[in-house]
């Protein structure tokens, strides 16, 4: 199985809505991703769309969980790099 080439804009994207989420539970930051794109809101690394768009190829949540964050870059930018 091969993952899709995503805009690395976007991964920063997700991973800071991960985090937004506090890692509680990538499920429901997944559904919000969903959520906000068929809502015609701008994604960081994707062209405008309209709201109707299918979902850009490499969404798919297995691949996701890919470019979730590590626990040393979640710490970094919770703490910052003092």
């Amino acid at each position: 199985m091969s993952t899709h080439q995503l805009p690395a804009e976007f991964i920063t994207f997700w991973q800071s809505l991960v985090e937004s989420f506090q890692r509680r539970s990538t499920r429901a930051t997944h559904r919000e991703l969903v959520r906000r794109w068929y809502a015609g809101v701008a994604i960081p690394g994707y062209p405008r769309h309209s709201p109707n768009a299918s979902l850009p190829s490499g969404w798919s949540y297995c691949n996701l969980l890919r470019h979730l964050p590590s626990k040393a870059q979640f710490i970094l930018r919770r703490h910052g790099r003092n």
